[in-house]
This record gives structure tokens, sequence and C-alpha cells, in this order.
């Protein structure tokens, strides 16, 4: 987890994805909003649902491919929250 300033859990937030609550949970928990926020995930309907809300969002199928992504498009954007 070494790009991430915090990790946000449905355990944690109460609520399983792709439900509204989690990704509201996660911003007040960071005090971010969602344009500058990134949600990664293995499942479409996740990152959806995350998408629909204003977060950017990166579908997750292999480590080197997100390192690339981070490397490419998240090194330029320091604004973006890491959550």
């Amino acid at each position: 987890f070494k790009f991430f300033d915090q990790v946000i859990t449905s355990e944690s937030a109460g609520v399983m994805k792709p439900h509204r609550g989690i990704f509201t949970y996660a911003l007040n928990t960071v005090g971010a909003d969602a344009g500058s926020s990134l949600f990664i995930d293995d499942s479409h309907t996740n990152i959806d649902a995350a998408r629909q809300m204003g977060f950017m969002g990166f579908h997750f199928t292999q480590y080197h491919h997100f390192e690339k992504f981070y490397d490419d498009q998240l090194a330029k954007h320091q604004q973006c929250s890491r959550i």
C-alpha cells in the first residue's frame, strides 16, 4: 500500500461497494472531494458507481498496470487524494 495515504474498507465504512455510502465515508474520512480522488477496484460495477459520484476510476487487473498508470498519470497530479 505504499501508494496510499489511507485505505478504506467495507468493514471500516460499515457499508459494501457499490453503495454510495462507502464513497461518502471515504471522502469524509480524508476530507477530500470526489473530483480529486481516485477509486481503484477490480469490479467495473464498483468503478462505475464511484465515477457516478465524480471519482476518477482505475480498473485493477495486474499490479504492473497500476504501477505504470501511477507513473504516467498520478505522479503528475499531486493534488489527487490517495485513499
